[in-house]
């Protein structure tokens, strides 16, 4: 038996299965840059597309249906798994997925797993589950509240950690809603000087408004 038929018939034994669970079931091919191998169902509906045509398009289906911001973060863990080989280990991430180029990102809780290895014991085929979030369930708006700044935090970390020690003590003030006399007479110096600070920690940060700080705050536990 050669290497594609092992994959046909390994995908065969589970297909009737992931076309009757909710969310899409994908199997993807870790040795082809995680190439789709199999789709369930509803997750072919849900993208309007075909099997073939999902399998067609090699690496260029994880640029166009995924938010490639989040790819740093999980894959980490993905790597982490393929490292371990272990076939009962699975890890858990939350996904930005859109149905089309034109279509806004969704969030999506996934679930995966090494479901196949080659004839030399290697990682060859993943497996995903991936169920979205319901945007009416009335749990969603903080889900998606605490999945927005985790974002935030990751995208945006680089640029906290230049901070000082000062900075960051005046984005906290500044998050308060303390005036600039306020935070001039905490750090003993002029109302210019704390004007000027609070400029440059704008321009570092790369925001306009004084709201926009609070953001930062919120994500770095800074309230």
């Amino acid at each position: 038996m050669n290497l594609e038929t092992a994959i046909k018939q390994r995908i065969e034994s589970i297909k009737d299965f992931a076309n009757l669970m909710p969310g899409a079931v994908i199997i993807l091919n870790i040795q082809k840059g995680f190439s789709v191998e199999f789709m369930s169902k509803s997750g072919t509906d849900l993208l309007g597309v075909t099997l073939a045509e999902l399998q067609n398009m090699g690496a260029d289906y994880h640029h166009r249906y995924f938010n490639m911001k989040d790819s740093s973060y999980y894959q980490v863990k993905v790597e982490a798994l393929l490292a371990q080989n272990d076939m009962d280990q699975t890890f858990t991430l939350f996904q930005q997925v859109r149905s089309s180029e034109e279509a806004e990102f969704q969030w999506y809780f996934t679930s995966t797993k090494i479901f196949m290895q080659d004839f030399e014991g290697r990682p060859l085929l993943a497996i995903f589950h991936a169920i979205q979030i319901d945007p009416n369930h009335h749990l969603s708006k903080k889900v998606s509240q605490l999945l927005e700044e985790s974002t935030f935090f990751r995208d945006h970390y680089p640029v906290y950690r230049t901070l000082t020690k000062r900075e960051k003590e005046m984005l906290l003030l500044l998050a308060k809603g303390a005036t600039n006399k306020t935070i001039a007479e905490k750090f003993s110096v002029s109302l210019d000087t704390i004007d000027s600070h609070k400029k440059n920690l704008k321009k570092k940060l790369g925001v306009k408004e004084s709201s926009e700080l609070i953001q930062y705050a919120r994500a770095f536990e800074l309230e």
